[in-house]
């Protein structure tokens, strides 16, 4: 039963954080529960470890067997995507140019792709820019290259899916790379600081 726990565990990507702690604690546990069969005899205790180095060989196979899933899910931890849906201030069609830049593609290219003038596309680029807080391209691709990018709603499901599909749900992750925004002042704030730098009072 102890060696069909772990095995349950494993298969559910118990394992996948903190491996070898839990696997030292597991192998510490088993060596107890063996050793304390010594109060029964020694030829009690030989026969019962010659009964278990069967399960074990069992297991082995089984664990053998499952170490693909283990990679999968390890990988699919640590993969994060670009998330610009958060990015709220972002237009559908500047969210596509902003994938398109991104993903490597050239401006020509875009503008070509979209139907846009050229040089209206660089205009809207540093529009872009500005909402995601980055100052020119280069930082852009510095910070955020690389990643899966999700531009829409469908893309965000799928990605989303895949996270829920594949990771058990006590694993805790963060799927998605954050921009962070520059801070917009509510209208109260706006207000306020008006209000502050007045001469009414």
């Amino acid at each position: 039963m102890y060696m069909l726990g772990i095995s349950a565990l494993y298969s559910r990507g118990f394992f996948v954080r903190h491996t070898k702690l839990k696997v030292c604690i597991f192998i510490l546990a088993y060596v107890l529960l063996s050793l304390s069969q010594l109060r029964l005899g020694l030829v009690t205790f030989l026969k019962g470890m010659h009964n278990t180095s069967g399960y074990i060989i069992v297991i082995s196979l089984a664990f053998v067997l499952l170490n693909n899933r283990q990679n999968d899910l390890i990988q699919i931890a640590g993969e994060k995507a670009l998330n610009l849906m958060e990015v709220k201030t972002l237009s559908e069609r500047e969210r596509a140019i902003l994938k398109n830049v991104l993903e490597g593609k050239k401006y020509d290219t875009i503008a070509l792709e979209m139907k846009l003038n050229p040089t209206y596309l660089r205009t809207i680029m540093k529009e872009i820019l500005t909402k995601v807080n980055v100052g020119n391209q280069i930082e852009l691709l510095k910070n955020y290259g690389g990643y899966p990018i999700i531009a829409t709603q469908e893309e965000l499901d799928a990605w989303n899916k895949r996270i829920t599909d594949n990771i058990p749900p006590f694993i805790e992750i963060d799927p998605f790379v954050h921009i962070p925004l520059p801070y917009i002042p509510t209208e109260d704030e706006k207000l306020l600081d008006e209000m502050e730098h007045s001469d009414i009072f």
